[in-house]
């Protein structure tokens, strides 16, 4: 996996006393790897498509620059794959409606 990507210097200007930058690439880091294991064990098992859910993460109650940085860093593990941000709806015993955003990575 690469994680290097080139960085620009008006990029670089915005880390300036951004205390959250290193902890959000170790967040998506560990996210990345995560979604290439879990791929993998879908491939292995004949299927085509993985759905990450973001309905828990901490970063997407802040904004969307993680979900952007986070879908960029798989376009570099997944290349020719289709990845997209979208939501997906629940439904409890009850009948309540849960939506839950997610990245879908999709390869057939």
């Amino acid at each position: 996996m690469n994680n290097i990507r080139p960085l620009h210097k008006e990029e670089l200007a915005k880390f300036k006393n951004d205390k959250q930058v290193q902890e959000r690439m170790y967040c998506i880091k560990g996210d990345v790897q995560y979604i290439y294991n879990e791929t993998i064990k879908a491939a292995v098992n004949g299927v085509t498509k993985y759905i990450f859910s973001l309905g828990n993460h901490r970063y997407l109650q802040m904004n969307k620059t993680y979900i952007h940085e986070l879908i960029r860093e798989l376009y570099y593990v997944f290349p020719d794959s289709t990845i997209q941000y979208d939501t997906k709806i629940l439904y409890d015993l009850q009948d309540i409606e849960t939506i839950i955003p997610c990245i879908i990575l999709e390869w057939a």
